[in-house]
């Protein structure tokens, strides 16, 4: 074993797993034969902190995905509320691609992540980068590349690093025992040189379960929190302490960072997830240090100011 995660999952066919998917897109991932042998034996194998990918896969996977898009194949998720799915500059929200293009192609190549499909043996961690699945697909391309800082190749983040076609039982298994120190992003988070909070239109990311539960490793590890926008100028980002600089210097910033990160920040004692179980376990795993945490948010703001 080379650290991975501690634990072993009977051999099932992915069928058996219940894979989170809504109705417009499982029958495409009912009638995969394929098994999730292998993507359960590289979970367990692989470490967290090499669940990566480049940022030149990370492009090629908008390219893909634009593609789809264009030819009309990724349905907006039931009940979604955004106006952007058919808008070619933001994008269909990162569940919507998910459901329509991560989570069947990742079945058909043996049910393991975006990430561990193009690299079985692993890459490296270098920025953390924390997300809601609201936000939408080019928008999130833009931030994420608008903020890395030079130096960094490859970034962590859930929709690409977690293995998106298990199911409810099998992701459980996954989150281990104690969220805060067991789970995949608890452990790759303190090994990542910076950590990249991705804005969402719909309102602070810190009122979602898994993103509070990043936050508070984050902070716990001082790993150095930025918020990912796409406002900078790519050439003055030559380390992280340049894109540090930036978020300070960049006058504009303020309005934009305040508005779409910490809009309706109230505590992290609101954050929720569509997965009830999810939520109540991060919420006991987050009990006692609710306040610490909203402090740290907190701070993060006020520096921008």
């Amino acid at each position: 074993s080379r650290g991975g995660c501690a634990f072993l999952m009977s051999r099932r066919n992915c069928e058996e797993l219940e894979p989170l998917v809504d109705a417009h897109v499982s029958e495409t991932v009912a009638n995969a034969p394929e098994s999730c042998e292998r993507g359960i034996e590289l979970h367990s194998r692989i470490p967290p902190q090499d669940w990566s990918v480049t940022l030149t896969e990370l492009d090629d996977f908008v390219e893909r995905v634009r593609e789809e898009h264009r030819d009309g194949r990724i349905p907006q998720v039931p009940g979604e509320t955004s106006d952007h799915h058919d808008n070619f500059t933001e994008g269909p929200s990162m569940a919507s691609v998910n459901l329509a293009v991560i989570i069947p192609e990742t079945r058909r190549a043996g049910g393991m992540s975006w990430a561990l499909m193009l690299h079985p043996e692993g890459r490296a961690i270098g920025a953390f980068v924390s997300h809601s699945f609201t936000e939408c697909i080019y928008e999130f391309h833009r931030k994420v590349r608008g903020a890395m800082p030079g130096g960094l190749g490859s970034i962590w983040t859930c929709v690409l690093s977690n293995p998106q076609a298990w199911g409810r039982e099998a992701l459980s298994v996954l989150m281990g025992p104690t969220p805060l120190t067991d789970s995949p992003c608890a452990r790759a988070i303190p090994k990542a040189q910076v950590f990249l909070a991705v804005p969402s239109r719909d309102g602070t990311i810190f009122h979602r379960s898994w993103c509070a539960l990043e936050a508070y490793v984050a902070f716990e590890h001082e790993v150095q929190v930025l918020p990912a926008l796409d406002i900078f100028p790519r050439s003055k980002r030559t380390s992280i302490g340049s894109a540090t600089a930036e978020v300070h210097r960049v006058q504009n910033i303020t309005p934009l960072a305040v508005n779409q990160l910490f809009a309706g920040f109230e505590s992290v004692r609101l954050a929720q997830s569509s997965d009830s179980e999810v939520e109540a376990r991060i919420k006991e795993a987050l009990r006692g240090k609710e306040d610490w945490l909203d402090g740290q948010i907190r701070g993060v703001m006020m520096e921008l100011l």
